[in-house]
């Protein structure tokens, strides 16, 4: 299985299969999530899943009747060893490090489940959360019930039955491949407008039974596809700039984006691609600095890589409105100017790509 998934990535590149040392703490902030019960944990895992998870079959030649052999898997991959280490101890994997052949580039840490570990538990407990995986997660539980049925099945007096359960794997590792397709499938009609109406007809809330397990959700997909950020644009005040404080997340589903906005507010914006074989990307976007106040509260003892940005944005919040009534004190507006650019620049080299 793991051999499987080396192979999968780039030749050169050092891969060295270990268990992630227990880190309670990282230099820029991070922290293990202690979550408060079952459904907050299922519900952090599937943001993580929707935004940075891919749910495949593996199919590999095999000395078996069929000729190959079926590989369910659930991987998830990330540059903090923090995020590796919660999902090893809350839900038990294995773990991947692959050193990068540029030094400018992060060590990648990559969680693979399988079914010996508990996929099809994993799968079942974080569907009702999904939204982009959800159907690739449907698949994979009824894929892995039929190879749990298969091993039965060997001998010769079941071969028939054998052989059709592994052409209806085949129909579903075909489908699976389908829907993790990058880029948009030439056998279907991508009408922008048309599209747009019918996800906001088909979009479905999911159902949070608690408070607690909504914001640990946003939370998974913050870390995954999210950016917290301090913009600074020059204007023409006494100290030169304005600075905006946002909360981002990008995905190429525009119905995930809906759900985060019919929950949180926000506003989507579409960004269109130049080539015609890329998805569209929409951009979700919170900057009601009321509203995102009171988000990034609700988020930062969730967050694992985001949560230095969370509490240093929270920060600059209050210093942005405390700034609203000194416009007549000149010298106390200027030195909370002066904090919110060494806050600016300290997320700015947070937010940064690569070491």
């Amino acid at each position: 299985m793991m051999n499987t998934t080396i192979n999968n990535h780039k030749a050169g590149e050092e891969q060295t299969r270990k268990t992630v040392p227990t880190t309670p703490e990282s230099k820029n902030g991070e922290k293990l999530i202690i979550f408060k019960d079952e459904e907050s944990k299922w519900a952090w895992l599937a943001g993580l899943v929707d935004s940075e998870g891919y749910i495949g079959l593996d199919k590999v030649e095999a000395p078996t009747n069929y000729g190959y052999c079926f590989l369910p898997r659930l991987v998830i991959d990330s540059t903090s060893r923090l995020i590796i280490e919660t999902l090893k101890r809350n839900f038990d994997a294995y773990i991947t490090e692959r050193k990068p052949k540029c030094l400018r580039h992060k060590t990648a840490f990559y969680y693979t489940l399988t079914p010996r570990k508990g996929l099809r538990t994993v799968l079942t407990n974080i569907l009702n959360y999904l939204i982009v995986k959800k159907e690739q997660s449907k698949l994979m539980i009824k894929s892995i019930d039929i190879l749990a049925n298969n091993k039965h099945l060997r001998s010769s007096t079941h071969k028939q039955k054998y052989l059709n359960n592994c052409i209806e794997l085949n129909e579903i590792y075909l489908k699976i491949k389908s829907l993790n397709h990058r880029g948009i499938s030439k056998s279907i009609s991508h009408n922008q407008d048309e599209e747009i109406v019918l996800l906001k007809k088909e979009t479905k809330l999911i159902n949070f039974t608690s408070n607690n397990s909504k914001w640990v959700w946003l939370a998974g997909l913050v870390d995954g596809d999210g950016c917290v950020c301090l913009g600074k644009n020059k204007v023409s005040r006494k100290s030169g700039y304005v600075f905006c404080p946002s909360l981002t997340i990008w995905n190429t589903n525009r119905a995930l984006l809906l759900e985060v906005q019919k929950t949180f507010g926000g506003k989507i914006y579409i960004h269109y691609r130049k080539n015609p074989n890329w998805k569209t990307i929409f951009d979700y976007q919170l900057y009601q600095r009321e509203a995102l106040r009171y988000a990034l509260t609700n988020l930062v003892s969730y967050l694992v890589i985001k949560r230095t940005q969370a509490k240093l944005l929270i920060e600059a919040l209050n210093l942005l409105k405390s700034n609203r009534y000194l416009r007549t004190e000149k010298e106390k507006y200027l030195v909370n100017c002066r904090k919110l650019n060494e806050i600016y620049l300290r997320m700015k080299e947070l937010n940064k790509r690569g070491v």
